[in-house]
């Protein structure tokens, strides 16, 4: 490692950002010394693989790993999202979530109007494990089997055409069905990141049918337009 990298003492997130990032785009050996000796990381082999493919995806969306370390040395926001971004991609086995982690991290780097939709995605993507994922799956795919996508937002069904009132109806019930036997630690994770939004029907425990959210719909789009 480069003397320059960490000077005396705990280094600054900057610092440990840069170090870090050289590291998992291979220009700086030792990055999982540095990473385990600031107590951020511990990367294994494979781990800095995982790493280096969100830091990769990162600095091709920034514009060059150049463009996106500038960035970084500027942007304190950015720094954490980026050090967030490579521990959620050293951590997963989901490759889709490593590198949707690297892309916004990326886009936020390139265009700083992005960034609280990149926090977003970022600590919602650290959030969600397989259950919570297959989950929303499941709930999105009942609203796909019944209703377009201009109509899954329709609030009330007075006044709206009898069919579509049907396949609402059908909807809110597979829902529910579904949605009463979800975990309550699965429940609350999609509530808490607004991946879900609750309904106005309950079931007999007073637990309100859940449905995606816009955002939760466009997350998971944004994971499958990644999948290999």
């Amino acid at each position: 490692m480069e003397d320059g990298d960490i000077e005396r003492g705990r280094p600054t997130t900057a610092e440990v950002v840069g170090a870090l990032l050289r590291a998992t785009v291979g220009s700086v050996p030792g990055g999982a010394v540095l990473a385990e000796a600031v107590g951020l990381l511990v990367l294994t082999a494979d781990r800095m693989d995982r790493a280096r493919e969100a830091a990769v995806v990162a600095a091709h969306e920034a514009g060059g790993y150049e463009d996106l370390v500038d960035r970084l040395r500027v942007d304190e926001a950015l720094q954490v999202m980026m050090l967030e971004a490579l521990e959620l991609a050293a951590r997963t086995a989901d490759a889709r979530k490593r590198r949707l982690a690297g892309r916004v991290v990326g886009r936020a780097a390139a265009d700083s109007a992005r960034i609280d939709t990149a926090q977003l995605v970022t600590r919602a993507l650290r959030g969600l494990d397989a259950p919570h994922l297959a989950a929303l799956v499941r709930v999105r795919s009942i609203e796909m089997a019944h209703l377009p996508f201009e109509e899954r937002t329709v609030p009330e069904m007075d006044g709206a055409p009898s069919d579509l009132q049907e396949r609402m109806s059908r909807v809110k019930q597979e829902a529910a069905e579904y949605t009463r036997a979800l975990p309550d630690p699965v429940r609350a994770v999609l509530l808490a990141e607004g991946l879900v939004r609750e309904g106005n029907t309950y079931d007999d425990d007073g637990w309100p049918t859940l449905f995606t959210s816009h955002f939760g719909r466009r997350l998971l789009d944004d994971l499958e337009a990644e999948a290999p």
